[in-house]
C-alpha cells in the first residue's frame, strides 16, 4: 500500500469539484464496521454513478474535510491493511476495493476506493468483528449506507442483469487495444500520480489500477469504456461511435436538397466532444454587439450560448445508447439547432421533468464515461446538466431549450432556438456555411494534398512526423499548415503534444 493508484487526485477528492459529495466518505480513525458498511454500498452503486470514495485520516464537518487534515501514524495502516484482508473476505461475493496511502497537508491519509462490483449485489455483516455475524445488504442513500427494503432492494437484487454498457468487457478486443499514450495523457490531464508510475509499471497494472479491465487473469479484457476513451480509433468497436453535422442554411422543410454535410467527427470519446465543439465555436456561433444610447456598455447576445451547447453535446455523449449503432447528429437551421441522441433519458423521468428543469435519473446509462468526463471539466455534477443549459440559455437571452423523446425511450432530441436578433439575419446564416463549402484540390499545392492526405489517415500526426515525408524544412511544413488554416480547410484541436487536426472543409479527392 505504498503506491497511488487512485485514479482521481486527491486534492480533487477534496475540495470535492470532481466527485460528488455522497460519493466521498470522510473518516477521522479507523472504525471498520462502518467503514465496509459503506464499502459494501459503494460496491453494489444502485445508482450506477461509479461506486465511491472513503478517505481515512481526515476529519468531516457538515460532510466537508477539515484542513489541515489529521492523517493516521504508519503503525496505524499497517494493522488497517491486515484487517482488510480478513474483511474483505467477508463480503459475498467477495470484493477487493482498492486502497493507497496520500500525503496531504504533511500528514499521510488512507484512501479506499471502492469501484461498482462487476458481482452485484453484495452483502456484508453489520458487525464485521463479531463472532456470529448478521449479513445484509446495503446501499447509499444521500451520504447514508442503508439497508435496501422494498422496491430499493428489488432494484437492487435486478443489476446483477444489468451492467452499465461502458462498464461490460469487450471480448473483442485486447489490452494492446488500449493506447498507453492515450492513458498517460489522460492521466497528466487530471493530475493523477498514476501518471508518475506509467513508465516504471507494467501498463496492465495501470490498467487495472484505473478500473479498465474486467476476467479472470488468464482471459483479461478491456472494458468498453476503455477502448472508447484510450483508443485512437474506437468506431471499429462501436460502428458510429461518431457526431455528424449537416446545415440547412434555407431550412430543411423549405428546401431539403439545400445543405452540407460537415465529415463525421470521430475518435476518442473525449476527442469527440473537444472538435464539436471546436467546429461549432469556429463556424456557428456568431456573435452580434448592439450599442444603445441610454447606457455605455454594448448590449451582446450570441446565436448560441457556448455554455448550453458544450453542456447538451457533452451529456449526448455521456448518456447516449452506443448498442443502437447510430451515430449522435446535430442539423443547424436558420430558426434553431436540434441535437439527436439514440436512446431516450432514464425510464423515471419524464418530459415534463425537463420543461421544470427538475431531472434527477434513478440510473446512468454509461457511469464510467461520466466519471471521466466529470475529471477533464466536461460535463458537470449528477443532476446540474438540465439547470445549467436553463442558465446559460437565460443569461443570453435566448428562448429555452425544448427537449423530447417518444414513448418507448428509444430516441432524445434537443431542440435549441436561434437568438431571435439573428432570425431575420440572412447574411449571418450565409457566411456561417460558406466556410464549410467545398475546397477543390486543383487550387492546393501537391505537399498540401498530401498533408492533407496524411492528417486523414492520422488526426494525431505531429509536424515533425509529416515533414519526414518530404525533402523540406520543418519551417516549410508550417508555412503550408499555416496556409491550410487560413484558408479554413485545417483546425487544430488541443495543444501541440496531445491535440488533434480537424479537416474542416470538405475537400474533393481528400
Amino acid at each position: 500500500m505504498t503506491k497511488s493508484l487512485s485514479p482521481v487526485n486527491i486534492e480533487r477528492l477534496l475540495d470535492g469539484h470532481t466527485v460528488e459529495g455522497h460519493r466521498i466518505e470522510f473518516k477521522e480513525g479507523w472504525n471498520p464496521n462502518p467503514i465496509y458498511r459503506t464499502i459494501c454500498a459503494f460496491a453494489n452503486d444502485i445508482a450506477n454513478e461509479g461506486g465511491g470514495y472513503i478517505i481515512v485520516g481526515v476529519e468531516e464537518e457538515n460532510g466537508l474535510p477539515i484542513r489541515p487534515v489529521k492523517g493516521l501514524p504508519l503503525n496505524l495502516i499497517e494493522h488497517i491493511g491486515k484487517e482488510m484482508v480478513a474483511f474483505d473476505n467477508l463480503i459475498n461475493p467477495v470484493y477487493h476495493p482498492k486502497t493507497s496511502l496520500e500525503e496531504v497537508d504533511d500528514k499521510i491519509v488512507f484512501v479506499i476506493w471502492c469501484p461498482a462490483g462487476q458481482d452485484r449485489p453484495y452483502e456484508v455483516p453489520d458487525d464485521v468483528t463479531a463472532k456470529d455475524k448478521r449479513f445484509n445488504y446495503r446501499v447509499r442513500y444521500n451520504s447514508s449506507s442503508i439497508i435496501p427494503k422494498g422496491q430499493v432492494l428489488r432494484e437492487l437484487l435486478d443489476l446483477a442483469n444489468n451492467i452499465p454498457f461502458d462498464d461490460r468487457p469487450n471480448t473483442s478486443a485486447s489490452i494492446t487495444d488500449v493506447s498507453q499514450t492515450l492513458v498517460r495523457d489522460f492521466l497528466v490531464k487530471t493530475g493523477s500520480k498514476l501518471a508518475q508510475q506509467i513508465e516504471a509499471e507494467p501498463f496492465r497494472n495501470i490498467l487495472e489500477a484505473m478500473e479498465l479491465l474486467a476476467g479472470p487473469r488468464e482471459a483479461v479484457y478491456p472494458r468498453n469504456v476503455a477502448l472508447m476513451m484510450f483508443n485512437d480509433h474506437p468506431e471499429k468497436f462501436f460502428p458510429y461511435l461518431q457526431v455528424d453535422i449537416t446545415i440547412f442554411p434555407s431550412g430543411k422543410l423549405k428546401d431539403p436538397d439545400n445543405f452540407i454535410e460537415v465529415p463525421s467527427i470521430r475518435g476518442p470519446i473525449d476527442s469527440i466532444y473537444r472538435k464539436t465543439m471546436a467546429y461549432l465555436e469556429t463556424n456557428v456561433i456568431k456573435e452580434n454587439v448592439q450599442k444603445r444610447n441610454y447606457k455605455p456598455e454594448a448590449d451582446r447576445s450570441f446565436n448560441y450560448p457556448i455554455h448550453a451547447l458544450e453542456e447538451i453535446v457533452g451529456n449526448c455523449l455521456y448518456h447516449c445508447d452506443y448498442r443502437k449503432r447510430e451515430p449522435i447528429t446535430i442539423e443547424i437551421e436558420p430558426d434553431a439547432m436540434y441535437i439527436s441522441n439514440p436512446g431516450g433519458p432514464d425510464r423515471s423521468l419524464k418530459v415534463e421533468d425537463f420543461a421544470k428543469n427538475i431531472v434527477r435519473p434513478r440510473q446512468y446509462r454509461n457511469r464510467r464515461i461520466g466519471d471521466f468526463f466529470k475529471e477533464l471539466n466536461i460535463t458537470e455534477g449528477k443532476s446540474t446538466g438540465v439547470p445549467t443549459i436553463a442558465a446559460a440559455m437565460k443569461s443570453n437571452g435566448s428562448p429555452s431549450v425544448k427537449y423530447e423523446f417518444d414513448d418507448t425511450y428509444s430516441w432524445f432530441m434537443v431542440t435549441v432556438p436561434v437568438h431571435p436578433v439573428f432570425l431575420n439575419d440572412s447574411e449571418n446564416v450565409t457566411v456561417n456555411v460558406i466556410v464549410n463549402d467545398t475546397v477543390n484540390l486543383s487550387k492546393l499545392s501537391e505537399r498540401q494534398r498530401t498533408i492533407l492526405l496524411l492528417i486523414q489517415k492520422n488526426e494525431r500526426i505531429t509536424i515533425d512526423e509529416i515533414q519526414r515525408h518530404f525533402s523540406v524544412t520543418r519551417r516549410t511544413i508550417a508555412r503550408d499548415i499555416v496556409s491550410l488554416k487560413e484558408q479554413g480547410i485545417l483546425l487544430r484541436v488541443g495543444s501541440d503534444k496531445t491535440g488533434s487536426w480537424m479537416i474542416v472543409k470538405k475537400v474533393k479527392g481528400v
